[in-house]
């Protein structure tokens, strides 16, 4: 098995990432430095387009952060699953809502490039390219719902291409951990936090490449 280059081991990168567990007001408050990879697609509240005012959203990586979560804490018993979810990440119960006990906080977003995903390019005979140019560092598998589409015959564009955010974007991950966490349940927040970093990601797509 060849070796990762050291910016794609996961195991690495989070380990240089991730400071030391310290105490903030009696909770555990963990810090992680993150860096987009690929172009960031979607993750605003309009489906399908980056925010620019909000392009990383604390909303969207709970809602990564509990399907990671479920997917590494999966077992047959579906009560006790949900018991232990709203014990970590809250929700609504039978009786009232539980609050979540991991408060997450982004900051410092770094500036953000938009550009469209693809570009349709016209021929001298007035008509369109069926098939868009990719734009740079983009991907047509994962990205093919952003590639718009052009009206019967391909004299106009019906629907222009959807834009994306460059990668490269930083930004710092604030995990703080309430007190009544025990040992168990820190251990299984770190560990998905590890399992979102190597295999999740921000906005849309992120389980088809992004």
């Amino acid at each position: 098995m060849r070796n990762l280059p050291k910016e794609l081991d996961a195991e690495a990168a989070l380990g240089a990432w991730q400071q030391k567990c310290t105490e903030y007001q009696g909770n555990a408050l963990l810090r992680y430095s993150c860096e987009t990879i690929t172009p960031l697609y979607g993750g605003g509240v309009e489906a399908g387009k980056v925010d620019v005012a909000l392009p990383i959203r604390p909303s969207g990586l709970r809602g990564q952060l509990r399907y990671w979560w479920r997917l590494l804490n999966y077992n047959s018993d579906s009560k006790a699953l949900f018991q232990a979810e709203r014990a970590i990440w809250g929700g609504i119960g039978a009786k009232e809502p539980t609050a979540s006990r991991v408060a997450l906080q982004v900051e410092g977003v770094s500036a953000i490039h938009i550009y469209p995903s693809f570009t349709y390019k016209k021929e001298s005979d007035g008509h369109y390219r069926s098939v868009p140019k990719l734009g740079p560092g983009i991907n047509a598998y994962a990205l093919f719902p952003a590639h718009g589409s052009l009206e019967r015959g391909g004299h106009r564009i019906k629907e222009y291409p959807h834009q994306v955010a460059e990668s490269g974007i930083r930004f710092a991950l604030n995990l703080t951990l309430d007190p009544r966490l025990d040992s168990v349940q820190r251990q299984q927040v770190e560990e998905t936090v590890r399992w979102w970093a190597s295999f999740g990601g921000i906005g849309a797509r992120t389980r088809r490449g992004l």
